[in-house]
C-alpha cells in the first residue's frame, strides 16, 4: 500500500491531493537534496486530471518540468513526466506553436475556463515552453515519440500509444490523422498483452484489451472473452464500450479508470455515474457539486436551498438538464426531500423568478418544478393553465 493511502478517508482523491500538496510545499526546492520526484509526479497527476482538486494544467506542467530538469535522463520518473506531457498534446489540452514559442492551455480566469491566459499565466507558459524545449519535448510530436518512451521503459507511454492505434481517431501536431492500420493494431494488442501479463488487474489495460476483443480490433471478435477483461476494470463502464477509445481515460468519470491505474495500490474508486453523483449531492444538500468531466470541483451553491435564493433554483434547473440527473433524482428522492426543498425555494424566490421569464418557463418542463409551481406559486393557489395554441383558420 502506498504509504499516504493507509487509513485514508472515503474521498481518497481529496485526501491524497491535500497530503501531496503539503509534501510538495515542504520539499519544493531547485536542488536535489530535498527533491522527491514521486511526490512531484503524483501531485502533477492530481492537478492535470482534476483528482480531488480543480484542474490546473500550468502548475501540473511546472511539476513535470521540475521532474525532467532534476532527474537523470531515462529514469522512470523522467520518462513518465515526458509521457504525460505528450498525453496533454495528443488530447489537445496543451497546444504548442513552436514558431511563436508559445503554449496554450485552458486556465481558470475568475473561476471560468478560458483559453486566453492572464499576464501571470502567460508568463508561466512562456517559461515552460523554454524549459520543456530545452528538455527535448518534440512540439512536432508524432506517435514515434511515445514509442521511444515506451521502449525506454515507460508503461503509460505504451498504454497511450495502444489507445491511439486502436481508436484510429487521433491526430499528430500537424493535424494529420493517425491511422489504425493492421500493423498499428497488432502493436497495440502486443503492448496490452505484455502489460496484463505483469499486471493482470490494470484497469486501463483491461478496458483497452477487452475492447479490442469485443470489436475485433487487432484480434478476432471474441465478445464473451472480452467480459473477463471488462470485469477486471472494477468499475461501471458505458453501454457503448467503444466510446471510451477516444476519451481521456485518466480524467474520464473523475479517474474511475485512471486513478487506480496511475497511483500504486490505490484504493479502488467505486464512483457513481455523473448523474447519480449530482443527484446524490443535491439530496445531501452539499454546497458544491461535481458537474463536468474536466473542471471537477466547482462551488455551485453559495447558500442553502432553503434560503430565499434566486440562483439556486435556476441552478437546479440547469443541473436537471444534464443527462440522467432528473431521472436519478426522482429515483433517489424516496422521502420527497427534494420536492419539499424545491417547494420552499420556489415560494421564497417567486418575486425574483417572475422577472426572468425565459429561464423561468424552462423550469416548467421538469415535473418536479411543474408540480411545485402548480401548487404554490399563485397567491390564489390557482393552477397554472396550459397555454392555448390558436388553431389555424379554416379555409373556405
Amino acid at each position: 500500500m502506498w504509504p499516504l493511502l493507509e487509513n485514508a478517508p472515503e474521498d481518497i482523491q481529496i485526501y491524497a491531493y491535500t497530503i501531496l500538496q503539503s509534501q510538495k510545499n515542504e520539499r519544493y526546492t531547485l536542488t536535489n537534496e530535498a527533491y522527491d520526484p514521486e511526490v512531484s509526479i503524483h501531485y502533477a497527476l492530481h492537478l492535470l486530471f482534476g483528482w480531488g482538486c480543480n484542474i490546473n494544467i500550468i502548475e501540473g506542467l511546472q511539476q513535470l518540468s521540475l521532474v525532467i530538469r532534476l532527474s537523470e535522463p531515462n529514469t522512470p520518473y523522467y520518462l513518465r513526466a515526458k509521457a504525460l506531457i505528450y498525453h496533454l498534446l495528443f488530447f489537445k489540452d496543451l497546444i504548442a506553436t513552436p514558431g511563436k514559442q508559445k503554449l496554450q492551455c485552458i486556465t481558470l480566469n475568475d473561476n471560468q475556463p478560458s483559453i486566453i491566459p492572464n499576464s501571470q499565466d502567460e508568463e508561466a507558459l512562456d517559461t515552460l515552453f523554454v524549459e520543456l524545449n530545452e528538455a527535448g519535448i518534440n512540439w512536432k510530436y508524432k506517435t514515434e515519440d511515445l514509442n521511444i518512451l515506451h521502449e525506454a521503459g515507460d508503461q503509460y507511454a505504451g498504454l497511450l500509444l495502444a489507445q491511439i492505434y486502436l481508436a484510429g481517431a487521433f491526430f499528430d501536431s500537424e493535424n494529420n490523422p493517425i491511422p489504425s492500420s493492421i500493423e498499428h493494431r497488432n502493436q497495440a494488442v502486443a503492448i496490452l498483452q505484455n502489460i496484463l501479463t505483469r499486471q493482470p488487474n490494470h484497469p486501463i489495460a483491461n478496458y483497452l484489451y477487452g475492447t479490442s476483443l469485443r470489436y475485433g480490433i487487432g484480434s478476432h471478435v471474441l465478445p464473451y472473452k472480452s467480459i473477463t477483461y471488462y470485469d477486471r476494470c472494477n468499475t461501471k463502464l458505458p453501454e457503448d464500450l467503444s466510446s471510451l477509445l477516444t476519451k481521456d481515460l485518466l480524467s474520464w468519470q473523475l479517474g474511475r479508470l485512471g486513478y487506480p491505474s496511475m497511483i500504486p495500490n490505490a484504493i479502488p474508486l467505486q464512483r457513481l455515474t455523473l448523474g447519480e453523483e449530482i443527484a446524490t449531492n443535491i439530496l445531501d444538500n452539499l454546497h458544491h457539486l461535481v458537474f463536468t468531466n474536466r473542471f471537477t470541483i466547482t462551488s455551485i451553491f453559495t447558500s442553502p436551498m432553503a434560503d430565499k435564493a434566486y440562483n439556486p433554483v435556476l441552478q437546479l434547473g440547469v443541473l436537471f438538464n444534464i443527462i440522467h440527473v432528473e431521472a436519478q433524482m426522482l429515483k433517489l428522492d424516496t422521502e420527497k426531500k427534494l420536492e419539499k426543498t424545491v417547494h420552499k425555494a420556489l415560494t421564497d424566490a417567486w418575486e425574483s423568478l417572475i422577472l426572468d421569464g425565459e429561464r423561468f418557463y424552462m423550469l416548467i418542463k421538469h415535473p418536479i418544478f411543474e408540480k411545485c409551481l402548480t401548487e404554490t406559486v399563485y397567491t390564489q393557489r390557482e393552477p397554472i393553465k396550459p397555454a392555448v395554441v390558436p388553431s389555424a383558420p379554416k379555409g373556405p
